[in-house]
C-alpha cells in the first residue's frame, strides 16, 4: 500500500470516528425521551421519533431526498413506499438510506370507530364494536377517503427518514446505549418486536405471506435469516420488485427541506 494510500485511509477512520463522536453527542446530550426518542407504541421498546430523526440529520449537515419506489391510489386502497437518501450539503454524498411505507391497509388509517354507522350508510350488527365508558364504538372504513393520499404519503416518507437516520455513522450505536441506560427490556428491539415489524412492512408493500416467500426463494423467512441475511435485506429487496413500476413524485428532485411534521 502506497503512502498516498494509507494518508487517504487514515483521513476516512478520522472522519469516521468524527461522525460517531457527534452521533454520541447527540443522542446522549441532545436528544429529548418522550419527543425524539420513547417506547415503540405496542411494544415494550425503545425507538427513535420522526423529532429526532430530522435533529441527527441535520447535526450531520444531510436533508432528506425522497424518492417514491410505489404509488397505489383506488377506491380500495391507498398506498406509498419510498426511499429517502440522507444528502451530505458539504459535498452532495448520499451519506445514509431509508425505506419507508405506509397504507390504508393500516387499521389506523383505513378505518374510523363512530358512534352512529348508520349516518354513513352501516348496519351497526355487522361491525365491530367497542365501548369506553358508556358510549360504544363501530368500526367503520374511513369517511374521509379523499383526503388520505397526503397523509399515507407523508407517514411513509418520515418512516424512511428515521430509518435512514438509523443508518448516519454511530447514531445505531449510541442509541442501543440510550435504549439500554433507560432500561429498555432489550438493547434495542425485541425479536418477537422485530419479525412483527417485518410483517407489517410487508403487508404495507402489499405482499401476502406467500409472495414474500416466493421473492425471497424461501419456504419459510426465518430460513433467508438462517442464510445470514437481516430482514431489514428483505424489506429492501421487496421494495425493489416496486421500484420499475410508474409513479409521478410530488417532491422536486433536489428537495432540501427538513422533515415533514405535520
Amino acid at each position: 500500500m502506497t503512502s498516498t494510500q494509507l494518508t487517504v485511509a487514515q483521513q476516512k477512520m478520522i472522519k469516521v470516528k468524527e461522525d460517531m463522536d457527534l452521533a454520541e453527542l447527540m443522542v446522549m446530550n441532545v436528544l429529548e425521551k418522550g419527543l425524539d426518542w420513547g417506547l415503540h407504541p405496542g411494544t415494550s421498546s425503545f425507538a427513535l421519533k420522526d423529532p429526532g430523526a430530522s435533529t441527527l440529520i441535520n447535526a450531520f449537515n444531510c436533508y432528506p431526498q425522497p424518492k417514491i419506489l410505489y404509488r397505489e391510489v383506488t377506491e380500495v386502497k391507498i398506498a406509498y413506499v419510498l426511499n429517502v437518501y440522507l444528502i451530505s450539503r458539504e459535498d452532495k454524498q448520499v451519506k445514509a438510506t431509508g425505506t419507508g411505507a405506509c397504507t390504508t391497509l393500516e387499521t389506523k388509517y383505513g378505518y374510523r370507530w363512530v358512534p352512529d354507522p348508520e349516518n354513513y350508510g352501516y348496519d351497526r350488527k355487522d361491525l365491530k364494536k367497542r365501548t369506553r365508558g358508556e358510549q360504544t364504538f363501530y368500526r367503520i372504513p374511513n369517511p374521509d377517503w379523499s383526503e388520505l393520499e397526503n397523509t399515507i404519503l407523508k407517514m411513509a416518507r418520515k418512516r424512511a427518514e428515521v430509518d435512514a437516520a438509523l443508518g448516519l455513522p454511530g447514531v445505531a450505536r449510541s442509541l442501543t446505549r440510550l435504549y439500554t441506560g433507560a432500561g429498555s427490556a432489550t438493547p434495542a428491539t425485541k425479536p418477537s418486536d422485530e419479525w412483527s415489524g417485518f410483517w407489517t412492512r410487508a403487508k404495507a408493500l402489499g405482499f401476502t405471506p406467500k409472495k414474500v416467500h416466493d421473492l425471497l426463494g424461501v419456504d419459510s423467512v426465518k430460513y433467508w435469516v438462517d442464510d445470514g441475511h437481516t430482514l431489514n435485506e428483505a424489506i429492501e429487496l421487496l421494495s425493489k420488485k416496486l421500484a420499475d413500476l410508474p409513479h409521478e413524485s410530488p417532491f422536486p428532485p433536489d428537495n432540501e427541506g427538513g422533515t415533514d411534521n405535520a
